[in-house]
C-alpha cells in the first residue's frame, strides 16, 4: 500500500488539552518527553510501548534519551545511524519503534502528523492520484507532497517554487521524514511528466483526468515547475 492509498482521515494533531498540558514546560531532550508521558501524555499499555519505543531506539543509537535533542533534524541524524539486523530486531519491529516515537512526539507537540491519505479525500488531488494509480514511481513519488497540499489548502493548479520550498522546510522541521531533500528533489521531475502536467492544468474537469492516458502534447498551462525549479537549489552542497 502506498501512502496515498491510506484510508481517508481528517488531519489529527496533539488535542487543546494535550497542547496545555506541554504548554509550561520547555521539551528539549528525548528524556523530556519521557517525563511528559509520565506526567500524563497518555495512559496503559499505549505510554508504555512509547517509552519502551524511545529507550530501545536509543540503546540501539548507542545514547541516552537526555542526550539526544527533540529537534527533528536530530532524531532524523540518530535514526539514520541504526542498523536493526545488528541488534536482532526486525525491519517491521523497527517501523512500529520507529512509528511509537512519532506518536510520543506527536502528542507533545513536536511534530505534525504526516496526513497519509489526507489526499485521497480532496477533490482535487484525489482524480490526479486516481490518473497515476497505475504508475507506482509516480504514485509514490508525490504521495507525500499530496497529502501536504490537501492539508495546508494548496490544489494541484496551485503549485509553485514557493510551495515546494515550504514543503521541504515542514518535512525536516515538523517531521521525521527519512530523507526530505531525497523527497523534494523527485518532485520536479514527477511535475514535469505529460500526465500530471495535464491534470494539474484541468485539475476541475474530472473527465479530463478519467481520459488523462489520451492528453495531448500541448497544454492550456502548467505549473512553473521543471527539472530546472529553484528547489533543487535546497539539494545538499
Amino acid at each position: 500500500m502506498s501512502p496515498s492509498d491510506t484510508p481517508c482521515h481528517p488531519w489529527i494533531g496533539p488535542t487543546r488539552l494535550e497542547y496545555k498540558m506541554n504548554e509550561t514546560t520547555a521539551i528539549t531532550t528525548l528524556s523530556d518527553v519521557l517525563a511528559f508521558l509520565d506526567r500524563g501524555g497518555t495512559s496503559g499499555t499505549r505510554r508504555r510501548d512509547m517509552v519502551s519505543a524511545i529507550k530501545r531506539l536509543c540503546d540501539m543509537a548507542g545514547t541516552a534519551p537526555a542526550s539526544v535533542s527533540a529537534e527533528p533534524p536530530r532524531l532524523r541524524e540518530m535514526l539514520s545511524r541504526i542498523r536493526p539486523a545488528a541488534h536482532g530486531v526486525s525491519a517491521k519491529s523497527y517501523s512500529n519503534q520507529r512509528s511509537l516515537l512519532a506518536a510520543a512526539l506527536q502528542l507533545a507537540g513536536i511534530i505534525d502528523p504526516l496526513g497519509r491519505g489526507s489526499a485521497r479525500c480532496h477533490p482535487e488531488w484525489k482524480p490526479l492520484l486516481d490518473a497515476v494509480a497505475d504508475d507506482q514511481r509516480m504514485s509514490n513519488g508525490i504521495a507525500a507532497f499530496a497529502n501536504w497540499g490537501a492539508n495546508h489548502g494548496i490544489s494541484p493548479g496551485e503549485v509553485k517554487d514557493g510551495a515546494v520550498q515550504r514543503f521541504l522546510n515542514w518535512l525536516e522541521t515538523k517531521t521525521l521524514y527519512p530523507k526530505p531533500r531525497d523527497c523534494v528533489r523527485r518532485i520536479p521531475h514527477i511535475w514535469s511528466q505529460r500526465k500530471i502536467r495535464f491534470l494539474a492544468s484541468h485539475e476541475a474537469d474530472h473527465k479530463l483526468f478519467q481520459s488523462a492516458s489520451q492528453a495531448p502534447q500541448v497544454v492550456r498551462s502548467e505549473p512553473k515547475l521543471s527539472a530546472g525549479s529553484r528547489c533543487l537549489s535546497c539539494a545538499p552542497r
